[in-house]
């Protein structure tokens, strides 16, 4: 019954907010008369390949125009090249396998009606599979796997959306590129012509272009012996490029290059891909003396990323009205930084053509930048290398920290069963406040260029600053109790808190942040930041509130209290800040409760304490939604964007949002080391409340505002887990948090005569 409640109420949020935003309908401009896109697509390639020597044509125009790194990831982490066309084609991220091997072979055949196809010819082929005729000089063969795959996932992408658009609006669209891998005469032909997704309709046809056997030559020296031939694939240019048109011409060889480098050795992949990368530049060279970019847009990207590794990929845009500069969109609202979905919404801008409703992605834009082109190029070539040491580092940080909260717990539960053991506890204490001082340290560690340096170089940074925030920390309770909790927590508080205030830059590739080449966040707090900062909160005043006096129902600690958790709250969630849907759902109960028990009231769990908090938190939905959808569109966070595609497709997008979350909190279960931190500590909490229940209540004791703060704590872990698609993750970090704190306070706690005196303090109780 109170889920229904729950969801009616999100419901009933929703429709209030579409309500009031439908004046606001998107609109977009007529169709220019002669507009024309040339799109480029050089898969597997990243900005450190594109050197001056290699590609000189294409740097030219990426140089002149405005520059990002593109977030290749679909569905899957790593994007294969079908997947990368699919997601281009439709403006959402789509899958690329099919449903049976037999539809698997055909994901990359696109093919012109007229080439044979086991018995017949690809046109027999398509009317066989789909039932209905051939209309258009190329089909893809795989159009029925490829719809049915996106059945199987919650984006609903609508295969072939930028087709349909382009065609609705009467521009012609062809695509030019042959990545076969054998001779479409052999035996067994390889197909790799994918390409054709990208601006295929939704019946999977295509209306012109070149991507028969005729495109590609011998050539003994190239991957698979074969390779472009150059003056066929400016011819189909030639013909392709006229008014009105969109034509996506492929680097080819490069997919092949990519497809061949587990048989060379890395020096002979490096050669095979510059020679590539030359043949396509040379082609390129020759279609641009067809272009006015004065009057024609060109974009450039990169599909797909290559096999064995997953770094951000290259986007470009030159044409009219234009700017050198850096690219962003409101899908990533990060100077630098868009995605493979935003590419067709790119396209349809650029020719005045409404984006479909069904495209999550956004249209490029430019920010404006002092660096010159070289400048942006090293600026995005570094943004990859620290993506990629981040990436490398996530699992042993979280790693690391799972162990140092195992060795406390063991530590912990050998000096309760022997309490006499002095140096143990202070050896305790400090490990605790060094694992709190673990946490600042990862986040400050962002601060230097560690990727261009070594790992060990990192390592030793993160272990001498949270060494040095232990020994600070420990100063402080030296000169009065609980300092060195006010400092370690307070420290992780105010470094996420003023990181997000200036930027989110802490955050961005960080381990215990996020990264572009995931591609699920770009700006804002991550979902590890918000369980750091609203765990340690949360603890914090409840210790802050023991410091400043609690003799009073309104007393300076509790007013002082209650602003921190106000401030934090707005930092997390506030959409120019933090941005935060699940924090908003998450802190407002918790936060509310904690500071109503600080002040001394009593909270009991009823269905109406239940409704309240539910109709409190939707209420801070609204204010935050209200907020959001004040800003201009590309500044708008998910909650804006969700709030967006509700009204244009209704309550089931929101539905589809919910779904895709829960399945990824689900998956978390089995792929993220940050599993074994819940029963590490769970465990512990299980083992004190089953055997050392005095020493327990000796921490409530000592501090008895941290009821109220342990009380939050739980509300917080629950809800943060359950409305963050980081799943594990959240619980794992608030739970590493609040087991070093616990740590920390049984090993001052843990001796005999400590624990007599702590269970009869002289400080007040927490008023009931």
């Amino acid at each position: 019954m109170t889920k229904r409640r729950l969801a009616a109420g999100i419901g009933a949020f929703l429709l209030l907010i579409v309500t009031a935003q439908g004046a606001g309908a998107n609109t977009s401009d007529k169709p220019k008369p002669n507009g024309r896109v040339l799109i480029i697509s050089l898969p597997e390639i990243t900005w450190s390949d594109l050197t001056q020597r290699d590609a000189p044509t294409i740097r030219g125009i990426l140089d002149q125009g405005a520059v990002g790194g593109l977030t290749t990831r679909t569905i899957t982490r790593a994007t294969a090249l079908t997947e990368g066309y699919l997601t281009v084609g439709a403006g959402t991220k789509a899958i690329g396998t099919g449903l049976t091997p037999i539809l698997l072979a055909s994901k990359g055949a696109g093919l012109e009606v007229g080439e044979k196809f086991g018995t017949g010819t690809a046109a027999d082929a398509y009317e066989q599979r789909t039932g209905q005729s051939a209309r258009q000089p190329i089909v893809y063969l795989g159009i029925a796997a490829a719809i049915a795959a996106q059945q199987e996932e919650t984006y609903d992408a609508k295969i072939g959306a930028l087709g349909d658009a382009l065609k609705r609006a009467g521009y012609n669209s062809a695509a030019i590129g042959n990545a076969d891998r054998t001779p479409s005469k052999s035996a067994a032909p390889e197909y790799e012509r994918s390409l054709v997704t990208a601006l295929m309709d939704s019946h999977g046809q295509l209306g012109g272009g070149e991507v028969g056997s005729e495109l590609i030559e011998a050539n003994a020296k190239a991957p698979f012996g074969l390779q472009i031939n150059i003056d066929t694939a400016v011819s189909a240019f030639d013909d392709a490029w006229k008014p009105r048109s969109v034509v996506l011409v492929e680097g080819s060889d490069l997919a092949r290059v990519d497809a061949y480098r587990n048989v060379v050795s890395p020096k002979q992949t490096l050669a095979i891909t510059r020679a590539a990368l030359r043949r396509t530049d040379a082609m390129v060279k020759k279609m641009m003396t067809k272009v006015n970019l004065e009057r024609d847009t060109v974009i450039i990207f990169s599909p797909s990323p290559p096999s064995t590794t997953i770094p951000l990929g290259v986007a470009g845009m030159a044409g009219p009205g234009i700017d050198a500069g850096l690219l962003r969109s409101a899908t990533t609202r990060r100077d630098g930084f868009v995605q493979l979905v935003d590419i067709a919404p790119t396209v349809l801008t650029q020719l005045g053509i409404k984006v479909p409703e069904t495209m999550n992605g956004k249209a490029f834009t430019v920010a404006q930048t002092d660096m010159d082109a070289n400048a942006r190029r090293d600026f995005l070539i570094d943004s990859d290398q620290a993506s990629q040491f981040r990436d490398s580092m996530i699992t042993p940080v979280a790693i690391v920290f799972i162990i140092m909260i195992a060795l406390l717990v063991v530590g912990a539960i050998i000096s309760l069963n022997r309490p006499n053991r002095n140096q143990l506890r202070n050896l305790l204490h400090f490990g605790s406040l060094f694992t709190l001082g673990f946490v600042s340290a990862v986040y400050l560690a962002r601060l230097f260029s560690f990727h261009q340096t070594s790992k060990f170089f990192y390592w030793l940074f993160v272990v001498a600053v949270a060494a040095i925030i232990g020994t600070i920390s420990l100063a402080f309770y030296r000169r009065r109790a609980n300092d060195d909790m006010l400092i370690a927590l307070g420290l992780i508080v105010v470094i996420i808190g003023i990181d997000i205030i200036t930027g989110g830059n802490l955050q961005f590739n960080n381990a215990f942040g996020y990264s572009p080449t995931v591609g699920a966040r770009f700006s804002g707090i991550g979902n590890i930041g918000f369980s750091a900062i609203s765990a340690s909160t949360v603890i914090f005043v409840g210790f802050l509130v023991n410091r400043l006096g609690n003799e009073r129902k309104f007393s300076r600690g509790v007013i002082i209290a209650w602003m921190i958790l106000a401030a934090v709250l707005i930092i997390d969630v506030a959409p120019m800040f933090g941005g935060d849907v699940g924090g908003i759902i998450a802190m407002v109960p918790a936060f509310g409760l904690t500071a109503i028990l600080l002040l001394g009231g009593r909270v009991q769990l009823r269905m109406r304490t239940v409704v309240i908090g539910a109709l409190v938190t939707i209420g801070a939905l609204t204010i935050m939604a209200a907020i959001d959808l004040t800003q201009p569109k590309g500044e708008r966070t998910h909650l804006g964007q969700l709030i967006e595609r509700v009204q244009n497709e209704g309550l089931g997008s929101f539905s589809d949002v919910v779904l895709r979350k829960l399945n990824k909190n689900i998956a978390t279960f089995t792929g993220s080391v940050w599993v074994w931190m819940l029963p590490i500590v769970l465990g512990f909490l299980i083992y004190l409340a089953l055997q050392a229940r005095p020493q327990l209540r000796a921490i409530t004791a000592r501090t008895p505002e941290l009821r109220a703060s342990f009380i939050g704590f739980a509300v917080l872990a629950i809800l943060g887990y359950g409305f963050n698609d980081s799943g594990v993750i959240v619980p794992g970090m608030m739970l590493g948090i609040l087991g070093a704190v616990i740590i920390a306070q049984l090993a001052l706690t843990a001796s005999s005569s400590g624990l007599e005196e702590t269970l009869n303090p002289e400080s007040e109780p927490l008023r009931r």
